[in-house]
């Protein structure tokens, strides 16, 4: 690889994670060309604080190569106005086989952001938090707006954010994806904004697959859109597998969802989304991890209702994408212990859900907290016009049927031979447990809006409208199915907790 150095002066995090001050040049990261403002990473590689690292474009890191970032290394993403290509801002994207060790540490985090972040602790010299910027936007409809002279804080929650794109890990393990009929271990899914040619996609037959780990990393003020006018989330996973470790990380202040988790089933722990616009942990296409100790914060951006910006969900946690085949080849079967999501109080859309759990999920909840959601507490899918090679993909049923495990909710499914020939079902759905497969335990709920019904606030649109499948039965609580306890009966004493879970003691099931 060839860089070229121009001076710059940085530092580390001063906000959620303390850190020290350094000064440092700064390499332009780009590698061998691959396609249009796309660089490929081919040799083992370090990055280290003797310099800040600016990524001029998507940096894919390849199959078989090695990215390892040390401690309290800044790694900068480019906008699209310094790279001089359309939608592609900086962007690192790890492909399967390739891995990324991004160790920090609490007093010497890794922090990627923007190019012209110094709050770290202003290591510059100069003082206050507030920068007068230009720089280029991509808004809800893919247009770019250029951002001239203007003045954002550093310091404040929500003011500045969509200025890159972000990180993504991509792996091996199980996913299920759009019109796939199996095999198991067959399906793939492309990432999202990256020249198709390229072939970068996440998916395969091995869930223990390792893409590498990343413990103390911050990612700050991203979501740029790739293709389009769909923005990349702050940190993404596709297909990414068990052998992957990841605790101590913060998304703070993107402009689409904070995480998101397509396929695969890797745990992590002690994950913040903090000033998120969109999602703050979304999850999808057949993900079946374990999860401990995660915090988000919704902050208002100013996003109209059809784009990122206006806050959404708290936690979106969803089976298979848009059409049926797939999704009964493979659930979502993931497990939440221990989340607080604090919403936005938002009215401004009836998005702004705490929990939503869709399609062909079997989500359990444990010993957490939802507040301040401005429309529901939990939006949970009761409709059975889903059906696929005999399976009923409907979240409802997994909250209300007791089966002795997954197994029973089809045969079909697990007739499809295994593309690797060795995976069992007890390594496919390692949380799946005899009783209920989803459930919401030991939970709290507070101020949080009870609408079940057609009533709602000036200029929303009604659920019953919006979403047609709610049920409005008496007793049956806001937004869930006919049959569940409304939201204010999930009590910390009433539905069990999280001990009955095989989770490990320091709170996930690797150690």
């Amino acid at each position: 690889m060839s860089y070229t150095k121009h001076l710059i002066v940085g530092g580390l995090c001063a906000m959620a994670m303390a850190g020290v001050s350094q000064a440092a040049a700064t390499n332009d990261v780009t590698g061998v060309t691959v396609g249009s403002a796309v660089y490929r990473i081919t040799t083992n590689t370090t990055w280290t604080s003797a310099n800040e690292w600016r990524l001029m474009g998507i940096i894919l890191v390849g199959n078989g190569v090695t990215l390892t970032i040390g401690p309290g290394t800044i790694i900068r993403g480019a906008n699209e106005t310094t790279t001089g290509v359309n939608n592609r801002p900086g962007t690192l994207i790890v492909e399967r086989g390739g891995k990324l060790y991004a160790n920090g540490t609490a007093q010497h985090p890794i922090i990627f952001t923007d190019e012209w972040d110094d709050h770290n602790p202003w290591a510059t010299g100069v003082s206050g938090t507030v920068k007068t910027r230009t720089w280029r936007y991509r808004n809800g409809s893919g247009t770019a707006v250029d951002k001239t002279s203007q003045s954002y804080d550093y310091g404040k929650l929500g003011d500045h954010h969509g200025c890159w794109g972000g990180v993504v890990l991509c792996g091996k393990a199980l996913v299920t994806w759009d019109s796939w009929s199996g095999p198991l271990g067959t399906a793939e899914i492309a990432v999202e904004g990256v020249d198709t040619g390229l072939g970068v996609k996440g998916g395969g037959n091995d869930d223990n697959d390792s893409s590498g780990e990343m413990s103390y990393v911050q990612i700050r003020y991203g979501g740029y859109a790739l293709t389009g006018s769909k923005e990349i989330n702050g940190f993404t996973m596709f297909g990414v597998g068990r052998g992957t470790k990841l605790h101590h990380i913060e998304v703070y202040n993107n402009i689409d969802d904070c995480y998101e988790w397509f396929g695969g089933c890797v745990d992590s722990k002690y994950f913040v989304a903090w000033g998120t616009g969109d999602d703050m942990f979304d999850s999808d296409c057949g993900y079946r991890g374990v999860n401990q100790f995660f915090l988000g914060v919704q902050r208002d951006m100013g996003g109209s209702k059809i784009e990122s910006g206006a806050p959404d969900k708290g936690m979106e946690i969803d089976g298979f994408e848009t059409t049926t085949p797939g999704g009964s080849f493979l659930f979502s079967n993931s497990l939440w212990a221990n989340i607080t999501l604090i919403g936005a109080d938002f009215n401004k859309d009836v998005r702004n859900v705490g929990l939503s759990m869709r399609d062909n999920v079997a989500p359990q909840l444990y010993n957490s907290i939802i507040m301040d959601f401005g429309m529901l507490g939990t939006l949970i899918e009761n409709r059975t016009d889903i059906t696929a090679n005999g399976v009923t993909l409907n979240a409802a049923d997994r909250f209300t049927t007791d089966v002795t495990n997954i197994a029973s909710y089809g045969s079909v499914q697990f007739g499809v031979s295994l593309a690797d020939g060795t995976s069992t079902l007890a390594s496919l759905y390692p949380n799946s447990v005899s009783g209920k497969q989803a459930c919401i335990r030991g939970c709290e709920f507070w101020n949080v809006k009870a609408i079940a019904d057609t009533t709602v606030a000036s200029g929303m649109t009604a659920l019953t409208t919006k979403y047609p499948w709610i049920t409005t039965a008496v007793g049956a609580g806001p937004g869930v199915s006919t049959g569940l306890k409304p939201y204010a009966g999930f009590t910390i004493s009433s539905e069990g907790n999280v001990t009955d879970m095989a989770l490990s003691t320091d709170g996930g099931s690797w150690t």
